[in-house]
């Protein structure tokens, strides 16, 4: 398979008019991700094949860090904590405002039989196991294309490739959408209390494309499906929250183009405030700075998709894609940026940690109250000794209340209330508010609601 799709790399380089009209921004970047894709591939192969467990395929020169160890060491850390707890507090978020941890093409993952479009991946684990590192925005390509598993007919399958434009180039014999939504599923109904963001990428072709898909995604996901019913087309709902979802009963939002099909447009919300903001990461600094194209302010009451592309396809013919690197994956969380598209996301990845805002490594430790300091992390301490108030005004801005004890709670200024940052933005927000006010911590409101979920506490919670 690796040979196949080098061939076609080297012949479209050559071929006047084709996709070599492409420059290439970096000349190394394209011989060493197909370098590396063919690593990842080789211990992907072992990991399939081999009676050998997946720490020893890992042990393959430059192969990623694909191990159930490497996993469950992440479920028992600090960072997975963290990201948890982050993830909480953002439940009663809009969408618009609602940080979501994500994946690129997300099933495109050497985890899957081998394929002609899966010998180029951009994922090494499985959606199953990207969910267990705290992926909860995934993305799947949905093409209408004749299947062996559908018998020989068109069936709604999942593959990289090109579009229907393009005759759908490079899909062969992929999953079944239904089966690869499956496992989703599995893990979704144990954990009741985590909603997932799904982009549908449709290439879908035609009205029976659109319905057999919607009946495989009802089939596949049915009763978790939060969905806008009827056959017109609905926008995606920004002020939705994660917890209208749950208290519905439901954990999976769909979001892809409005189509013609049965059942298609009832199933899906339409996603054109994603595509309308969707960009790379040009622009955000490896040393946590914003894009100065972009500001948080702009996109904050939009909804803000960034994503990378680490495929060798992309490195070698279609210019590339500038990485997430840890550094940028920090600026995401600290700038307004909704959706993050991660590409090979593994659970030792440093870009996880830098996607905490919140709390300070190795926190929460023990401590019945929660400050933010001056770096605008938090830390866990006593509930002893006076700190300015973190406050806040229905306008969202910042104010810091004079230092008192932490059951003071009417310090706060009039016209504003005791609060916590829900997401990164906020957390800036009132560090640049304490570093203007000159001070170096603040008590936060951070509690728990009657849900016994994370949320801004009120005086009756102190």
């Amino acid at each position: 398979m690796r040979r196949l799709l080098l061939t076609v790399v080297c012949l479209a380089l050559v071929l006047p008019g084709g996709w070599a009209a492409t420059a290439v921004a970096d000349p190394s970047a394209g011989p060493t991700t197909v370098v590396r894709q063919a690593v990842a591939d080789t211990a992907a192969a072992c990991r399939r094949n081999l009676p050998v467990s997946d720490e020893q395929c890992a042990a393959v020169p430059m192969a990623p860090a694909v191990s159930e160890r490497a996993i469950v060491a992440y479920e028992k850390g600090a960072v997975h904590r963290a990201l948890q707890l982050q993830y909480e507090l953002g439940n009663d978020l809009p969408l618009r405002t609602a940080p979501w941890l994500g994946t690129h093409n997300s099933f495109n993952t050497t985890a899957r039989a081998a394929s002609l479009s899966g010998s180029d991946s951009n994922q090494q684990l499985s959606m199953t196991d990207q969910l267990r590192i705290d992926v909860r925005s995934l993305e799947v390509d949905a093409h209408w294309f004749p299947s062996a598993k559908a018998g020989g007919a068109y069936a709604p399958v999942t593959c990289h490739a090109r579009g229907a434009d393009q005759k759908h180039a490079g899909c062969t014999d992929e999953p079944l959408l239904e089966t690869e939504l499956a496992p989703v599923a599995t893990w979704l109904k144990a954990h009741r209390d985590q909603v997932v963001l799904l982009y549908l990428e449709d290439h879908l072709e035609s009205s029976a494309g659109y319905a057999a898909a919607a009946a495989a995604v009802r089939k596949a996901l049915g009763p978790l499906l939060y969905a806008p019913g009827g056959d017109r087309c609905t926008a995606l709902p920004m002020d939705l929250t994660r917890w209208q979802v749950l208290a519905a009963g439901k954990q999976v939002v769909v979001m892809s183009t409005c189509a013609a099909g049965a059942g298609w447009n009832g199933l899906i919300y339409d996603d054109a405030a994603r595509a309308k903001d969707e960009t790379g990461p040009a622009g955000y600094g490896d040393k946590g700075s914003c894009d100065p194209a972009r500001a948080p302010s702009a996109f904050d009451s939009r909804l803000l998709r960034v994503f990378e592309d680490s495929t060798a396809l992309s490195a070698t013919v279609e210019q590339g894609s500038e990485p997430i690197t840890p550094g940028r994956a920090g600026a995401l969380a600290r700038c307004a940026v909704d959706i993050t598209g991660f590409d090979q996301l593994l659970p030792d990845d440093g870009r996880l940690a830098a996607s905490v805002w919140s709390w300070a490594p190795g926190q929460p430790s023990a401590g019945g109250c929660v400050v933010q300091r001056a770096d605008s992390r938090w830390h866990a301490v006593a509930c002893k000794g006076q700190r300015a108030f973190a406050c806040r005004t229905p306008d969202g801005a910042w104010h810091l209340g004079r230092p008192r004890p932490i059951a003071a709670v009417a310090s706060c200024p009039r016209g504003s209330t005791f609060d916590v940052p829900r997401y990164g933005y906020e957390g800036q927000r009132l560090a640049a508010a304490m570093s203007a006010a000159g001070v170096r911590e603040a008590w936060l409101c951070y509690g728990r609601n009657e849900l016994g979920r994370f949320s801004a506490c009120r005086e009756e919670d102190l």
